[in-house]
């Protein structure tokens, strides 16, 4: 029940300071990385980063500032949010994760 509460405070935090997935993968490709947005260019990039968070080519997860990993085998396991949401310095890194989650989804094949 604690964590249903949790995790109702995380989405209600989450609808303050949204920022779609498409306008922040597109704010970071263009300012970032400066590169043209086309299919042959981006299965030529070998991570992508939003804010502190990097994606490596295999599909990991990977935040600098902290030194957390999320190997891309384990991004589909269903307790990232609840897990996540319970370490104090993910506070400012939400705008940030939710489109690094799922661009690194869709690089380790995982149809969303």
């Amino acid at each position: 029940m604690k964590e249903d509460k949790k995790f109702k405070e995380l989405m209600e935090k989450l609808r303050v300071k949204y920022v779609s997935p498409f306008d922040h993968y597109l704010s970071n490709l263009t300012n970032e990385m400066n590169i043209k947005m086309n299919s042959e260019v981006t299965k030529e990039i070998q991570k992508t980063i939003f804010g502190n968070w990097e994606i490596k080519k295999n599909g990991s997860l990977y935040n600098k500032s902290k030194d957390y990993l999320i190997e891309s085998e384990r991004l589909t396991e269903s307790d990232w949010i609840p897990h996540l949401y319970s370490k104090a310095w993910m506070e400012n890194e939400w705008n940030d994760f939710i489109p690094a989650y799922m661009e690194a989804l869709k690089i380790s094949g995982v149809e969303i």
